[in-house]
């Protein structure tokens, strides 16, 4: 389940609504063009929600803000999944130390995520 959680550390994940470089971890769109040192490019009609992020104009109905939402709302499911099935865990086949470990990994995922670190 960890490893599900991982899946997500390039911000893409399989079956996702949005083009790939909508939610990658490179963060183009969200912290280059919006942060001035690239421009989305093309003309006004290409890529129409890339002006409002590029312009601090976005709002709750752009496609790639919820792109990017789903992708990393995606990820922190897996990582609290992760450390919820650890607790289900009875028979000894998990030691404490592995579990101490999945929890700290899937916990700092998923601060990363929350955090928009990437």
């Amino acid at each position: 389940m960890l490893l599900s959680a991982y899946d997500l550390l390039d911000g893409v994940y399989v079956g996702q609504s949005g083009a790939s470089w909508e939610t990658g971890t490179d963060n183009w769109l969200y912290g280059s063009v919006e942060g001035g040192e690239a421009h989305k490019g093309g003309t006004p009609s290409d890529q129409t929600d890339s002006g409002p992020i590029e312009t601090y104009t976005a709002t709750n109905l752009n496609i790639y803000l919820n792109d990017k939402w789903k992708a990393n709302i995606t990820g922190l499911a897996r990582a609290n999944a992760a450390i919820k099935e650890l607790t289900l865990v009875k028979d000894g086949s998990v030691s404490s130390a592995e579990a101490v470990q999945v929890t700290a990994e899937s916990a700092f995922f998923a601060w990363l995520l929350r955090t928009g670190a990437f």
